[in-house]
Parts: structure tokens; C-alpha cells; sequence
């Protein structure tokens, strides 16, 4: 019979079913990764209208980065189906997303960037009757900023603002 083969054969994917796949994934890191080495590119200075401006005005640049954080991700078999123009879309959705960003960082400005991208856990106490153990809690932060004496975290499940801080 042909079941053992049959089984191969509906595993193994079209290059269009791959590709649907990967929309949502490849927006997100794309887009994350992207964002964080086009700051990077700021150093650690405060982050005003004039470099944002700067970095808005160079598509080059964006595309660049845009394109080597794909290239960190991802494949070469998923490179080959970006290379191939399937997902070019996608890469004008990211940089479309990027240029919002900035376009809304620069409502925000002046700010600094403390850290992007960065994994944080913090240990909780947990009581049991054997004794008091660490409980590790944690995950990446998308982007930790500063803006006057506030500092803010924004997380990539939400994207939204979560519990500013003061700085006293």
C-alpha cells in the first residue's frame, strides 16, 4: 500500500501554505528585531525629533535592517521564499509598521531607551513547608523607556503600555 508514503506527502507543504504560515511571525520579529538595531544605530543618547526625523528619511537604511533581521531569523529555505517575492508584501507591511513608530516615538520625545528586547526575572518567595524557595518570574520586555521621571515598558503580546513608574 501507499500509506507510508501518503502520510509524507500530506506533511510536506506548498510553497503558499508556508508563507501564510509565517505572515504573522515573520511581521512580528521582523518588525522587533528591525526596530532594535535601527536604534541601536543611536547609540545611547536621548532620542529626540531631529534623530528620528533622520532615521524616518532613510528608507535605505530601514530596508536594510529590515532585511538583515529577517536574514538573522530566519532560514534559508524561508529567505528563499521572501528572495522570491512571495512575502514582498509583508516586508512593505513592516516597514510601513516601523515608519508609524517613529512617526509616534516622536510624539513621546525626548526619551531614552534603557533596554530592548531585553529577558528580565525577579525571584518571589514562595513559603512551603519544607522552607521559603526563589520563584523565578520573568520574560523579554519589547522596549523599557524614559520619558522625564517616568519610566515605561511595553510588551509584545500587547504592545500597550504597562504600569508606568515614576522615578523619584
Amino acid at each position: 500500500t501507499l500509506f507510508p508514503y501518503t502520510t509524507l506527502f500530506r506533511s510536506i507543504k506548498e510553497k503558499e501554505e508556508i508563507a501564510e504560515e509565517l505572515d504573522h511571525r515573520l511581521l512580528g520579529n521582523i518588525f522587533h528585531e528591525s526596530v532594535q538595531s535601527l536604534y541601536a544605530t543611536v547609540g545611547e543618547q536621548e532620542i529626540n525629533t531631529p534623530i528620528i526625523d533622520s532615521l524616518l528619511s532613510n528608507s535605505a537604511l530601514i530596508e536594510e535592517h529590515i532585511y538583515r533581521s529577517y536574514l538573522r531569523i530566519y532560514t534559508q529555505q524561508t529567505s528563499k521564499l521572501i528572495d522570491s517575492g512571495s512575502n514582498e508584501l509583508i516586508l512593505e507591511v513592516i516597514k510601513k509598521y516601523i515608519r508609524r513608530m517613529f512617526q509616534y516615538d516622536k510624539t513621546l520625545c525626548p526619551f531614552r531607551i534603557i533596554s530592548m528586547e531585553k529577558k528580565y526575572s525577579i525571584p518571589v518567595p514562595i513559603r512551603t513547608p519544607s522552607g521559603t524557595f526563589p520563584l523565578f518570574i520573568g520574560g523579554i520586555i519589547d522596549r523599557v523607556d524614559q520619558i522625564g521621571n517616568t519610566v515605561r515598558e511595553i510588551g509584545r503580546a500587547t504592545s500597550e503600555l504597562q504600569s508606568p513608574v515614576p522615578i523619584s
